[in-house]
């Protein structure tokens, strides 16, 4: 099994029973993983993850692997979106469903204080009559938000919303977290609720009406603030911490993910 590739491992399950009960056992994948040395060091979690979760994302990691080594990679899809004034990028990423884009970005002709400027858009694929024109809104942010990052989003509320997570460091000591309301209807931008925080987030997460982020304090406790947002984004139905147990030899490290 040490010289088969994943690929080759689901492929093998399929033949028979006695091989497919084999390839589902744990220690078969736990071997594949510490063989894919990028997936071990930036998804440490995986370790403790089922033999299901470890083959899942292998899989996909495979596929990745495999489709980009092919001599010619052709889009699927091209965007057109141009920008009628100079800007710096520090984020762009597609809302769920692939139709929109969010872009986050600063220009001093639009916002002088260098403050963010958002842009949601709908670009056009070029590829027929019947395709749609391309639509867009652009939001003027009072606050100099950070670039993305993965737990950012975009992602659904329970209600259907997209909306994303945005963070910044003032110069005060306080981190402060915006939530941005993405309408594709309209289209609209919003920023409905802004709260902020003085102790070092160690890291934190967003998914459908909750945020959570975690610290440690200094006589070494682990707290989590988790926040529900009302129906309309700008308060919280409900706001507590708790402490959680720390694991043994984890001592100074804190994971926050849309699973916990």
């Amino acid at each position: 099994m040490s010289y088969l590739s994943v690929l080759d491992i689901i492929r093998l399950g399929s033949t028979c029973r006695t091989l497919h009960e084999f390839s589902t056992l744990r220690h078969v994948w736990r071997n594949v993983l510490l063989q894919y040395r990028f997936l071990d060091q930036c998804y440490p979690h995986l370790r403790s993850c089922t033999a299901e979760e470890i083959r899942r994302q292998l899989k996909t990691a495979a596929r990745l692997d495999r489709i980009w080594t092919q001599p010619s990679i052709v889009p699927k899809r091209l965007y057109t979106f141009p920008l009628d004034v100079p800007g710096v990028f520090q984020g762009l990423k597609f809302l769920p469903g692939g139709t929109w884009l969010v872009l986050l970005f600063c220009c001093r002709n639009l916002n002088p204080s260098r403050h963010s400027n958002l842009c949601l858009i709908r670009p056009s694929t070029g590829s027929g009559a019947n395709d749609p024109p391309a639509v867009s809104t652009t939001f003027q942010s009072e606050m100099c938000w950070l670039p993305f990052l993965d737990q950012d989003g975009p992602y659904k509320s329970s209600r259907g919303d997209d909306l994303m997570l945005l963070r910044t460091k003032c110069n005060d000591g306080f981190v402060t977290f915006g939530i941005v309301h993405l309408n594709t209807k309209t289209p609209s931008i919003k920023i409905p609720l802004i709260f902020r925080t003085k102790v070092f987030v160690r890291n934190y997460a967003a998914a459908g009406d909750y945020i959570v982020y975690g610290w440690i304090t200094s006589d070494r406790r682990h707290l989590l603030r988790i926040m529900q947002l009302n129906e309309n984004y700008d308060s919280l139905r409900n706001d507590m911490t708790v402490e959680i147990d720390c694991p043994k030899g984890h001592d100074g490290k804190l994971r926050v993910s849309a699973k916990t």
